[in-house]
């Protein structure tokens, strides 16, 4: 396993394109990586790193991934994604609109989380029109992808073959909505540094 510090990675991937993956435990001469559960094994040829940070480097990344404190001294930390934090109203909403199913692959039997249209990260609004329900694959598939490039990929148009006819129409038609999206947006808050 290759040693990889802060600098080699582009920090804004955190929380984008590189997503937690489950979690670590070491002791009793363990040293154990815990999958979330129903994450898919990583693709073969996939690199593995040992992430080696200062304290800095870990108040870096903590802040960028939305996280509640630093680490620095403590055993064990609480974390939370609060700027993401979506009402479950509204997630619960978009469930019953969208059929409990992901738009982009049907899948109706795996978690479901729900996607921004508008990407959040550009300060698309959490709001219903601006939302669509998406299983956890294929939103982090999606990433941070805009949904004009999304919805004309490889991946989605694979998984979109099992989609029903209207369901496919109605991705498509999404994108003639963006204009209207990207008026919504809100700025971007920035993070003051302590």
């Amino acid at each position: 396993m290759r040693r990889v510090t802060l600098s080699e990675l582009n920090i804004y991937d955190f929380g984008n394109e590189i997503q937690l993956y489950g979690c670590v435990y070491a002791g009793k001469g363990w040293f154990l990586i815990a999958p979330f559960p129903d994450e898919d094994d990583p693709p073969e040829g996939t690199e593995r790193g040992y992430l080696d940070l200062s304290n800095t480097d870990w108040e870096t990344l903590l802040r960028q991934t939305d996280l509640a404190d630093t680490p620095v001294g403590l055993t064990k930390a609480i974390l939370r994604k609060s700027q993401r934090q979506i009402d479950s109203n509204i997630s619960w909403a978009v469930y019953r609109r969208d059929n409990y199913t992901c738009r982009y692959c049907g899948a109706f039997d795996r978690p479901l989380t729900v996607d921004h249209i508008d990407l959040w990260e550009d300060g698309g609004i959490t709001a219903m029109e601006n939302l669509v329900t998406a299983c956890r694959q294929c939103n982090k598939e999606r990433g941070r992808t805009p949904y004009q490039d999304w919805i004309v990929s490889t991946y989605y148009l694979q998984r979109a073959k099992r989609l029903e006819e209207k369901t496919r129409m109605d991705n498509v038609e999404l994108v003639k909505r963006l204009p209207e999206l990207e008026k919504k947006r809100v700025p971007r808050i920035k993070v003051r540094s302590r």
